[in-house]
């Protein structure tokens, strides 16, 4: 496995060997970042084909962390992305922030505890999927309560009557079997459906006589 490094230099020993005990590292920074420095390390670690990037949530302010993950999410959306989560408890906002990325493999333990065992058993383990991460994805609402961050989704629908026109640039050319076909298609399927021929050869007409001396 490839391994990619995102940490603070208070984990970053253990990190380090706990990846290079269980693959090769060919992205590694350590550091507390800026706005500006977390988006330039992520644009940096995308430029490298790494299999799992390992990301300390300390690493930077967490509104800049998320949105320099989303840009990564972007670029390599097939990278697992484990994160680091020292002292954070669900309810986080950084923490539901990543989680609403897609970003499900949290690991999160006192600051003192052993990183490399967490990690390392982190990477040999599977990826996490959204039932092992939800709890992580609420947020304290005004009342001090925990919601659920929620996405709302708007469909457009026509409203009234649909006009379908066909249209054809010579005569002869099937337009009424056209329409009726699709009238027929719209009808089956629940619609209220009104036929109009607008031709002066009645092709319509003709076809209804047909169909009914049959």
């Amino acid at each position: 496995m490839i391994y990619a490094i995102l940490v603070t230099p208070a984990r970053a020993e253990q990190v380090r060997k706990a990846a290079i005990g269980h693959g090769e590292v060919v992205f590694d920074q350590a550091g507390t970042m800026d706005s500006f420095s977390i988006h330039n390390a992520f644009q940096s670690a995308a430029r490298v084909a790494a299999d799992v990037l390992v990301l300390d949530i300390d690493a930077a302010p967490g509104p800049d962390l998320v949105a320099a993950a989303r840009c990564y999410r972007i670029a390599r959306p097939h990278v697992r992305i484990i994160v680091l989560a020292p002292a954070r408890e669900p309810g986080d906002p950084t923490v539901a922030g990543l989680v609403g990325l897609g970003i499900y493999d949290i690991v999160a333990a006192p600051i003192e505890a052993d990183w490399e065992a967490l990690v390392g058993k982190a990477l040999v383990g599977p990826p996490a999927t959204y039932a092992q991460a939800a709890r992580w994805h609420v947020m304290p609402g005004p009342d001090g309560d925990e919601h659920v961050k929620e996405r709302v989704i708007i469909e457009e629908r026509p409203a009234g009557a649909v006009t379908i026109a066909v249209m054809g640039a010579a005569p002869g050319l099937g337009c009424t079997h056209t329409a009726l076909a699709i009238s027929a298609f719209l009808a089956r399927q629940g619609y209220k459906v009104a036929l109009v021929e607008d031709s002066q050869r009645f092709a319509l007409d003709q076809y209804l006589r047909v169909v009914k001396a049959t």
